[in-house]
């Protein structure tokens, strides 16, 4: 009875095993990565911490009404006549600003008690203000005209803050997601190779049919498949506060029409140029991948790849953003 119920038992498992669906390789090089070698834990503190460190801050956004309002106040297409509109209401205020200075000189030389003084001050202080937004506003849509001038691109007037502060003044957000995707792509892909030469599978491989070509094949494919998640995952923190202090205005405008994207040298609207950034990272954290994949294939073991894509890799970054190499 005990042989018949094991025969029973066997016949059902070889049915299953002949019927069941088989995962293609691609899974099973997934699966190796992310549970078998810990790769979802690692994935998960990299996005973690790099989200953490994005957001141990919040973004301190002061917003100048008067900025607000002839940015809103001259939005659009930039046109020579735009510019005379400006140039004509800067001057009108500049006006005004010398004939409250000139006020304010003669009651405090006749009359230094006397109430408007203060009233008189703050409207200084108020126009300044007002010439100097212009003034800026003058600078950026000059530029931009001279460039439609040059080109024939057509330009608008954009507001650049959120543009300025991702690129330039929170570099070192950018520097810091930077290390913390280096970091993820040598602890996912360190053992992406390595593997095979520490189960010594390698001459194994090599002996199928198809040899190890499919198989690595899938495993580029691995690196194609995880890397947008890093890229996207260590970046999102910085993103969400830059939209919540400022935001990204515009999108659809021809990036030339900020003086930090004039020197690009094809027309591409921002939206379009921060996709294209987004995507050059991305080409770059995959040859990175690759790169640790190639010394996972040369080295003996995990550790050792590690260690090796550390010093390759993380040292020299580290020099150079503590500024040691400049030192030396």
């Amino acid at each position: 009875e005990n042989c018949l119920q094991i025969g029973v038992i066997n016949k059902i498992k070889v049915w299953c095993s002949l019927h069941a669906p088989n995962p293609p390789l691609f899974f099973w090089e997934l699966r190796k990565v992310f549970i078998s070698q810990r790769g979802i834990l690692i994935l998960a503190a990299v996005l973690y911490f790099a989200a953490a460190s994005g957001l141990e801050y919040r973004y301190y956004s002061y917003v100048d009404k008067d900025r607000e309002y002839y940015y809103e106040k001259y939005a659009g297409v930039i046109t020579e006549d735009k510019i005379t509109k400006i140039q004509a209401d800067c001057e009108e205020l500049t006006n005004l600003y010398f004939e409250a200075a000139d006020k304010i000189k003669d009651l405090r030389e006749h009359d230094p008690e006397n109430e408007r003084l203060l009233t008189l001050m703050q409207t200084c202080y108020d126009l300044s203000g007002k010439i100097m937004v212009l003034e800026e506003i003058m600078e950026n849509a000059t530029g931009a005209l001279n460039y439609t001038l040059e080109t024939g691109v057509e330009t608008q007037l954009v507001k650049p803050d959120a543009y300025e502060r991702l690129f330039i003044t929170d570099v070192s957000t950018t520097n810091k997601n930077s290390m913390f995707l280096l970091l993820g792509i040598i602890g996912l892909f360190s053992g992406l190779l390595a593997c095979e030469k520490e189960c010594n599978m390698t001459l194994w491989l090599q002996t199928l049919f198809k040899g190890r070509k499919t198989l690595l094949f899938r495993k580029l494919g691995v690196i194609a498949l995880t890397v947008p998640v890093l890229v996207l995952g260590v970046s999102w923190a910085q993103l969400y506060q830059v939209s919540e202090a400022v935001g990204f205005n515009d999108l659809h405008a021809t990036a030339q029409s900020i003086a930090l994207f004039r020197e690009i040298p094809f027309t591409i609207s921002i939206g379009g140029y921060l996709a294209l950034v987004f995507v050059i990272r991305m080409l770059f954290a995959f040859l990175v991948g690759v790169l640790v994949a190639g010394i996972s294939a040369l080295a003996p073991n995990r550790v050792l790849c590690l260690f090796i894509s550390f010093v390759l890799l993380v040292v020299p970054m580290v020099l150079a953003l503590t500024g040691i190499v400049n030192m030396i």
